[in-house]
């Protein structure tokens, strides 16, 4: 029986194994096997939850993007797979009866689910649980993107722009109202009732996500203000970045350092980027090689997207030069095959800490999902057409993935 069971795991191992390999993973099986793996985990009788994710889901009540319903059917919706009426339903019943006294931010609360309701063709709630949060008596302090000031102001620029015709500008009002208190905390000047600085760097726990912000609005208005703000925020998180021995550039974070999207250097590197596709800025631009070896690293503890190889793998894809991919990123791909799952025609992915599998955005298949959906469109034509993925996105640009842009 031991001897069968070897054998079984061993099949199911070069399974995956052979989805990975070759000169091109097959993107196409790894979607449909991922896809197949998040419906069979979905239970819409459930009150307490939609999918398997992490247990920080139940704070939140089952609904966000980070850990809850909102990032799954996100990403199902953007990598253009059918997304159930039923669950849809699901998700803005559950999120009604979130407490609006705590209504989170964009990845951990009722902002981000309200972007995720109007992408999935309910403007109306979307906006109407918008502006439950928004009436809060008091808002995160945190001027991050994960929970704090910066995700909540980004999620009235994606609801602003979801409607057809010019943004909505009283949302844009919002939006700039905050950016201005978050430049005025990164240059040290005191606002009455501001947000507080967030203790490390990257895109969702630093002030990468501010400068993100920041280049959101200048995109929008054309404020040039908007983009000093967005290099001084980036300056800010740019000295949290050390170089290594093994020349990588990593966030110290404490005695750790990091790479990662949440808080690392990966996710700071990606809004880096952005601001650089607009202005010269040398010492920025000098760290972005050592991130891009980095996010190669062969070993990595969990495949997820936001502290995992998923997220580091696609960001070390972005970061690269135009054309194919380079053996670091298809190696780093294929060391994928250390946690997957194969269960019948099914793909599961272990979570946080490898404990239990997850279907959320940030630890489990739904991150996956997206991470491959972005790897998918970099290394072929897809990117490159009208309209992308055939859904209007464009997949290769991955801060908009991440960011429900």
């Amino acid at each position: 029986a031991l001897l069968r069971a070897a054998e079984r795991t061993a099949g199911r191992e070069s399974e995956i194994a052979a989805l990975l390999g070759g000169p091109t993973p097959d993107w196409a099986e790894l979607r449909t096997r991922l896809i197949a793996g998040i419906h069979a985990g979905a239970t819409p009788e459930r009150r307490d939850r939609l999918f398997p994710g992490d247990p920080k889901g139940f704070a939140t009540g089952g609904t966000d993007l980070a850990h809850g319903a909102a990032g799954v059917l996100y990403a199902l919706h953007r990598v253009g797979a059918p997304v159930p009426t039923a669950w849809t339903d699901w998700l803005a019943e559950t999120a009604r009866r979130r407490d609006p006294a705590a209504p989170g931010g964009l990845y951990d609360g009722l902002p981000g689910t309200a972007v995720t309701l109007a992408l999935l063709g309910r403007a109306d709630e979307g906006r109407e649980l918008f502006a439950r949060a928004a009436e809060a008596a008091h808002p995160s302090p945190s001027a991050d993107l994960l929970t704090g000031r910066a995700g909540i102001a980004l999620a009235a620029v994606r609801l602003a722009g979801a409607a057809p015709g010019a943004p909505d500008p009283e949302l844009l009002d919002t939006a700039l109202r905050t950016a201005w208190d978050l430049d005025c905390l990164v240059r040290g000047e005191t606002v009455a009732g501001g947000p507080e600085a967030p203790p490390s760097a990257g895109l969702l726990r630093g002030l990468s996500g501010a400068a993100l912000l920041h280049l959101e609005l200048h995109a929008l208005t054309g404020e040039e203000w908007l983009l000093r703000a967005a290099r001084t925020a980036l300056y800010r998180d740019s000295g949290h970045c050390v170089a290594m021995d093994d020349g990588t550039v990593q966030v110290k974070d404490g005695r750790r350092h990091l790479l990662y999207l949440d808080q690392g250097s990966g996710g700071f590197a990606l809004v880096a980027r952005a601001y650089l596709a607009r202005q010269e800025a040398p010492s920025l631009a000098g760290l972005l090689p050592g991130v891009r070896k980095g996010c190669g690293n062969e070993f990595v503890r969990e495949p997820g997207l936001f502290t995992g190889r998923a997220g580091l793998v696609a960001t070390a894809r972005q970061l690269e030069d135009e054309g194919p991919a380079g053996p670091e990123v298809l190696a780093s791909v294929r060391n994928l095959s250390w946690h997957l799952v194969a269960d019948g025609d099914r793909l599961l992915v272990p979570g946080a800490r490898l404990r239990r599998c997850s279907a959320d955005l940030a630890t489990g298949a739904a991150g996956l999902l997206l991470a491959l959906h972005f790897l998918a469109g970099a290394d072929t034509d897809v990117a490159a057409t009208p309209g992308g993925d055939g859904h209007g996105h464009r997949p290769h640009d991955l801060l908009k993935l991440l960011t429900l842009g």
